[in-house]
């Protein structure tokens, strides 16, 4: 026997389906925020850039969780976002812990001419308010730096001191030649308004450097080195950057600086690279930059030491270089939630030296390296490569940051 009742009543629900859907947009009454927190509830409303009256959709909840956990701040486990209708309207429900953000940051840099140790200390959540802090310290065999910087959501502002014992070196006959050393003593300071659209960040740096110079020597085919107190100005585009949420990040990055330097100066620096993922654990990357300018002593281009410019040359100073450097890495095996790595790369540059001459360099290097999870940077390394032009090896050994 067909039941008369229930036949009667599946259409009306059909209807009352379609008329009063149960997910149905509606207007966000209130946002509750709660948990064990010290980060501000106008911090989090600003990540998840909701608020009320704001219209509600279905599906809104997962996206408000991903992004707060995209912040790295709250711990994943506890995060929880709900909603419930309220007379016709909803009310969301957040509940956050924050993680510990106050990260040590050693740093231990050893090479075939020089040393260097500091620390860092790292907060990404400075008062409660989502502002990155960092102050750091180091002090090694030719340099000593303080820095301290904040960075706020479109604004950068920091400052230090660093005092250097310059030791400025060409190549001649395939032997480094010491061209004049001085000692600089160098108060800074720089402001970076920002604004980031998807993955670009555009800048525009305002800084000022000092420059007190003393312990002069130069040979006779070289100009002294002159100190002075220099302001610049400029953009800085950056495409993507250094740290992902996994060691290789397929793809191109890249970065643009111009600077106009008082009284009459001007610099242009820019980093362009592409990674290719031939494999699941084998990343192979492409790069290329270089720099240009006329410019005070006080913002002369250094380049090698295992660090820009040049992965298998000492410590040189330049006005303009151009390099490129083809890498391939290979995880070899993981540790825990990390990861070693083995890596070779070859490279190729030129350098303008104070002598005003062209200097050709290239040469292979070879290399092992500790991942963390979600860092990009190598938090421990050793490397060694071969300068042709010198026909000598170049030791590098971190940790805590390498190359």
């Amino acid at each position: 026997m067909i039941n008369l009742r229930c036949t009667t009543l599946l259409p009306l629900l059909f209807l009352s389906s379609i008329l009063w859907p149960a997910d149905k947009e509606s207007t966000i009454s209130k946002i509750k925020i709660e948990g064990p927190k010290r980060s501000g509830d106008a911090y989090i409303l600003r990540v998840i850039n909701v608020e009320v009256g704001d219209t509600w959709s279905p599906g809104m909840e997962e996206d408000i969780r991903h992004e707060l956990l995209a912040e790295g701040v709250f711990i994943r486990e506890t995060l929880a976002v709900s909603s419930e209708e309220e007379g016709g309207k909803r009310a969301l429900h957040i509940f956050v812990e924050d993680r510990w953000t106050l990260i040590p940051a050693p740093m231990i840099n050893v090479s075939s001419d020089s040393w260097m140790a500091g620390l860092m200390l790292v907060e990404r959540n400075f008062l409660g308010k989502g502002i990155f802090a960092t102050v750091g310290f180091g002090y090694g065999s030719d340099i000593m730096n303080a820095v301290a910087i904040l960075g706020f959501e479109n604004l950068v502002i920091g400052g230090g001191y660093k005092k250097s014992e310059k030791e400025e070196f060409t190549i001649t006959n395939a032997e480094p030649r010491v061209l004049r050393t001085y000692t600089m003593d160098s108060p800074y300071a720089f402001l970076r308004p920002k604004v980031e659209l998807g993955d670009w960040i555009l800048g525009w740096d305002f800084q000022y450097t000092g420059a007190y110079i003393s312990d002069i020597y130069s040979v006779p085919q070289v100009q002294d080195p002159e100190g002075g107190n220099y302001f610049s100005t400029g953009p800085v585009i950056t495409y993507k950057g250094v740290t992902y949420k996994s060691i290789y990040e397929p793809g191109p990055q890249a970065q643009l600086t111009i600077n106009y330097i008082t009284p009459n100066y001007g610099l242009l620096y820019g980093e362009f690279s592409w990674g290719f993922l031939p494999g699941k654990s084998t990343f192979f990357s492409l790069t290329t930059g270089g720099g240009w300018g006329q410019m005070p002593d006080a913002k002369i281009f250094t380049i090698g030491r295992g660090m820009k410019g040049s992965r298998t040359l000492p410590s040189i100073t330049t006005k303009a270089y151009v390099h490129g450097t083809a890498e391939v890495e290979q995880i070899l095996f993981p540790i825990g939630t990390m990861n070693v790595t083995g890596y070779l790369f070859y490279e190729v540059g030129v350098f303008h030296d104070l002598l005003e001459k062209n200097v050709f360099y290239h040469g292979p290097g070879i290399g092992m390296a500790l991942h963390m999870d979600a860092i990009a940077i190598p938090t421990l390394g050793i490397g060694v490569s071969w300068s042709v032009p010198l026909a000598a090896p170049y030791l590098t050994m971190s940790f805590g940051m390498s190359r």
